[in-house]
């Protein structure tokens, strides 16, 4: 279950069966999405964009409070998934396989995390900061920046076997797109 910073809008998920929403506080429910092994789900703050993986399946959006869900992305062992308050950053956690990071909404994917059967995972709320933990109980935190400043120093930390791609967004200024957690924290200043 998840919900709106106000908690208007919830979101409930089943396994093997129907997504529920509501938009009232919880007062009255409606079924939405198809019947799915539902894992977990993640709301906005404001409840308009939603998200909701499925135990091998996609995951599924939804931009308009819960009215209407799309799947988007590969097929995977979902699990946990997250998202900034805005909604626009988005982490996925996948049994067996590796984080993914999403930072359009969910229209794309790329994986960030090396192999690992990982299920819970946390946002911050500028999504600049994740917490995942994996089967092994243990937790990963990893961070980024949106962008670089022109004309600001600035560094970057981690531990062996970190990585770390960045795109050249014009001006002097990179942008970090994907990252690999190999050891506790990664950090760019």
């Amino acid at each position: 279950m998840s919900s709106s910073s106000d908690g208007r809008v919830l979101v409930a998920a089943t396994n093997g069966a129907l997504l529920y929403v509501s938009t009232d506080y919880g007062v009255t429910w409606v079924a939405r999405a198809s019947s799915q092994f539902w894992w977990g789900v993640a709301s906005s703050a404001d409840g308009q964009r939603l998200y909701a993986s499925v135990d091998t399946g996609a995951i599924w959006t939804s931009s308009d409070y819960g009215t209407s869900w799309q799947p988007t992305g590969a097929t995977r062992d979902w699990r946990g998934i997250a998202t900034s308050s805005d909604g626009r950053f988005v982490v996925a956690a996948s049994s067996g396989g590796t984080l993914y990071e999403s930072s359009d909404y969910g229209a794309t994917w790329r994986s960030t995390a090396s192999a690992g059967s990982w299920n819970p995972v946390a946002s911050s709320s500028d999504g600049l900061t994740l917490l995942a933990g994996n089967s092994g109980s243990n937790l990963y935190a990893g961070s980024r920046r949106s962008s670089t400043t022109t004309g600001v120093a600035g560094s970057l930390s981690g531990g062996q076997e970190d990585a770390l791609q960045l795109q050249y967004v014009g001006a002097g200024v990179f942008m970090p797109i994907s990252y690999v957690l190999a050891g506790p924290q990664f950090t760019v200043q």
